[in-house]
């Protein structure tokens, strides 16, 4: 059993290319304790051509993952990278799949008006975080949407209106969804 790590396609959760950082960390997180890494290349081992570091490294299109045994242990979306030209090193930084929902606006995938909303009812707690997640990773169109495996709906006696002028992100929701009394923990499994 050993550490391996590969760079996939964020969107379609293609594996796109093995890769070998020199080192690195990265953490992970629970309800909005998004987790964060970073992880060291070495550029100049001739293994790879400069236009596909570029391609590897794309921010947000691409995710590097770390798997123990071929497991998925962490995803993390590239956010950027920094490239030393004297040591050829290039360390990339990236952020769990979560980070996406702080980019998603409640008015994501819908025509915004003035006294529009997104409204959920009928929905436990887990259901309302579902339907949230739902919305902000399927059915936005091309380019937009993740592959996410969603857990089945819960029907209940919770439900939540989010008007669209209040510009609330995705990440709001669930966090209000999640520091409600018997609010459920949320986190993505890579």
């Amino acid at each position: 059993m050993a550490w391996s790590h590969v760079i996939c396609n964020t969107l379609t959760g293609e594996r796109i290319l093995p890769v070998f950082p020199s080192g690195g960390q990265w953490a992970t997180g629970l309800n909005g304790n998004i987790g964060a890494g970073s992880h060291p290349f070495q550029t100049r081992d001739g293994s790879l051509s400069a236009a596909t570091w570029r391609s590897l490294m794309a921010p947000w299109s691409r995710t590097l993952v770390s798997c123990w045994d071929d497991v998925p242990q962490h995803a993390g979306i590239i956010m950027g990278h920094e490239y030393n030209a004297s040591s050829g090193m290039l360390i990339v930084s990236h952020a769990e799949f979560r980070s996406v929902f702080s980019r998603r606006l409640v008015t994501s995938g819908a025509t915004y008006t003035p006294s529009g909303a997104f409204a959920v009812a009928g929905k436990s707690l887990r259901g309302l975080a579902r339907a949230v997640i739902a919305r902000y990773t399927s059915g936005i169109g091309a380019g937009f949407d993740f592959p996410v495996a969603l857990p089945a709906d819960e029907a209940g006696s919770e439900s939540r209106r989010w008007p669209f002028y209040e510009f609330a992100t995705a990440e709001d929701l669930l966090s209000e969804i999640e520091k409600a009394d018997g609010g459920p923990d949320i986190y993505f499994r890579p």
